[in-house]
């Protein structure tokens, strides 16, 4: 870990972003829910909250009343009516007759996303309880939240998941945090599609290195050559040098990486030269 670092609020994530946000009292919890949706809104988004510890009509209660201290008074569900909010239990986002579905759970955020493209809404914010993974195989919904990440690279969505300290253990957190690209006193990593691959910005290190990893595994199958522009990347350790060694060496087509004179140093002391198909372009004068 590098220590503690802020380049901007979970509570008003930027589109592309993917948060773990852990609390340790309802209190917290609860003011996130608030400051996230009231955020989202302002910044013209569609917002969906997935629940689990409260019902729909609960996160309601917790909406009402002044906004965020102007006095303003908010009304969720004249936001619902007019289609700006949408509150759905995880049993309708998640999970199929009971039962976790990976597949329902992905496909109802990106049905969400072409929704707001169709109303012209700048973006989507997406609030989800965690603790519905309580109630799913531990190794298959901890998949889901990396395979989420596929998601973020079109920068039209930012997915806030709180996590609460009180029901998992230490060590689940961890595991969950590691997949998420962003987790508030962490190393921050950001990503985006771009028409020649894929451009990384922030910080690798253990804390995300698994986000890192489900982000460079949809690159493998892409049959064209791509540019990684890695630039942007304030700290890479010498596991996420190794994934980005890794992806180009699976890959059938060529990938260039082009990166900070430290990172291509990086790359070379771990043989990445050695790497057919890869070439690393140190960027400066």
């Amino acid at each position: 870990m590098l220590g503690a670092r802020t380049t901007g609020s979970a509570l008003n994530p930027r589109l592309g972003d993917h948060v773990c946000l852990p609390f340790d009292t309802d209190g917290e919890r609860i003011a996130a829910v608030r400051a996230i949706t009231l955020n989202g809104l302002r910044e013209g988004r569609l917002v969906l909250l997935v629940t689990e510890s409260d019902t729909p009509q609960q996160v309601r209660g917790h909406l009402a009343g002044p906004g965020d201290g102007t006095g303003e008074w908010f009304d969720a569900e004249a936001a619902e009516a007019g289609g700006r909010l949408t509150i759905l239990p995880a049993d309708e986002s998640h999970f199929s007759r009971g039962r976790f579905d990976p597949d329902l759970a992905l496909t109802c955020l990106a049905a969400f996303g072409r929704h707001a493209e169709r109303l012209g809404a700048s973006g989507v914010s997406v609030l989800v309880d965690a603790s519905w993974r309580l109630r799913a195989d531990p190794g298959l919904s901890l998949e889901v939240e990396a395979r989420g990440n596929a998601l973020f690279a079109g920068s039209w969505m930012a997915l806030v998941c709180q996590y609460d300290r009180r029901r998992f253990s230490g060590e689940a957190f961890d595991q969950a945090a590691a997949v998420h690209p962003i987790t508030p006193g962490e190393a921050e990593l950001r990503f985006a599609r771009t028409p020649g691959g894929l451009t990384l910005a922030g910080e690798v290190d253990g804390t995300n290195i698994a986000a890192l990893a489900s982000v460079l595994d949809t690159l493998v199958p892409v049959a064209r050559a791509l540019t990684i522009d890695a630039t942007a990347l304030g700290y890479l350790d010498a596991e996420g040098a190794r994934l980005l060694a890794r992806t180009a060496e699976l890959r059938v087509n060529e990938t260039v990486i082009v990166c900070s004179p430290a990172v291509a140093r990086l790359l070379s002391l771990i043989r990445a030269d050695d790497v057919d198909r890869l070439s690393v372009r140190p960027a400066g004068p």
